[in-house]
């Protein structure tokens, strides 16, 4: 059984816990840039942040530590 890992995000603008995102496209892909819902804050491409949540569950399923800040890595977080 693969590793599960729920992933929320915090908007850094409007401090929406968990933030809800949306795009301008009618169809989600991984060029879809998502913003917050509430403040319009732009988080980045979808692909880039799926990407980085894969990346850092990863480290943590094998013994990192993740204190909740924003990663540097993340665009505009």
């Amino acid at each position: 059984m693969p590793d599960q890992i729920t992933v929320t995000l915090k908007c850094p603008v409007c401090s929406a816990d968990p933030v809800t995102l949306i795009t301008t496209d009618a169809t989600l892909t991984g060029d879809s840039f998502a913003r917050c819902k509430g403040c319009g804050h732009e988080f980045g491409r979808y692909l880039d942040m799926k990407s980085e949540a894969r990346r850092l569950a990863a480290e943590f399923r094998d013994g990192g530590t993740w204190l909740g800040a924003y990663p540097s890595s993340f665009r505009n977080w």
